[in-house]
């Protein structure tokens, strides 16, 4: 049997979308090398950096050959820099393994995840688990205890079924996309790609539209509660830059994707989501009149996404 034909069939395909992150790069690296399972195949996806990531990523890798001699590892250099959702995408046109899942390039997975992610997948039989986090430095852990308790029916310790998986993703404690927290069957992705036209929120769209069919035929959604990923919170981190002008905020790919859609379940979905990015431009734009510029502007689309009570201060 191919080697591609024995990770159809089974392992575990890790894809890295980097970009400018050679101080990074070299630990998340180190932290797949540590595995007590080390992925079956990675696959690095260059964005065109410009500080020598992909030179650091190959120095990475000459150090962890021992550790990693049984990976198949495939190295994408991208022409031109298209952002984390196209190096994602380029990424899972070479997965071959049975499950696929991404790890930032400045981020680790602690050294039991891959394990713990198999394991739990084929003892539960599931198609998609959603992956708990802390982060460094702040010390965020996710998911904070007893937040989802009516959302979710325990199988052991640490992991748990999503009865409702399209309602649970809708919850305002839930997150699903941020660290890559997500590990999937490969067949469950078919044709889908992430939305390349934005930096941020790309993650919960791309997994919602996963999820939707996957829920439909009956596919078993669990989370795994435990941190298995280390989330860095970089002060040039993409959610992390305050924007010195209200239109520099995307609009969350979700909101124009699902704003005329009748469905139940998407209309939970863009309110939540309408909610979150209310919340951020009020945290992070520089002053009250961007506020209630950036309200008044995209007041039309807040409404149709069902919040209907924003106020535009004078």
């Amino acid at each position: 049997m191919s080697d591609t034909a024995r990770l159809s069939h089974s392992g575990h395909t890790v894809v890295i979308p980097l970009y400018d992150k050679v101080a990074w790069i070299g630990e998340t690296i180190a932290s797949l090398a540590e595995q007590t399972q080390p992925p079956d195949q990675l696959v690095i996806v260059d964005d065109a950096s410009t500080d020598g990531s992909m030179e650091a990523a190959y120095d990475a890798l000459a150090a962890h050959t021992d550790a990693l001699s049984g990976c198949r590892i495939d190295l994408v250099a991208l022409p031109q820099n298209r952002g984390p959702g196209a190096a994602r995408n380029a990424g899972m046109a070479r997965a071959v393994g049975e499950r696929i899942s991404f790890l930032d390039a400045d981020d680790i997975y602690r050294a039991d995840a891959l394990h713990t992610i198999g394991e739990r997948m084929r003892s539960h039989q599931l198609g998609m688990a959603v992956l708990g986090y802390d982060s460094a430095p702040q010390g965020e852990f996710w998911p904070e205890p007893n937040t989802l308790e009516g959302d979710l029916v325990p199988l052991e310790a640490d992991t748990f079924l999503m009865t409702d998986p399209l309602g649970t993703v809708a919850h305002p404690a839930f997150v699903m996309g941020r660290a890559s927290n997500v590990a999937v069957r490969r067949t469950l992705l078919r044709h889908f790609k992430y939305h390349t036209g934005v930096r941020l929120n790309e993650g919960i769209d791309f997994w919602y539209r996963v999820l939707k069919p996957a829920v439909r035929e009956g596919v078993r959604v669990g989370l795994i509660t435990e941190p298995l990923i280390r989330f860095r919170v970089l002060e040039d981190s993409l959610s992390h830059r305050m924007p010195s002008h209200w239109r520099e905020l995307d609009v969350p790919p979700s909101l124009l994707r699902f704003a005329e859609s009748c469905d139940e379940d998407d209309q939970r979905l863009k309110s939540m989501l309408a909610r979150r990015w209310i919340d951020h431009a009020c945290t992070s734009l520089p002053n009250p009149a961007q506020i209630r510029d950036f309200l008044s502007h995209h007041r039309p689309l807040l409404v149709q996404c069902g919040v209907a009570d924003v106020e535009v201060a004078p």
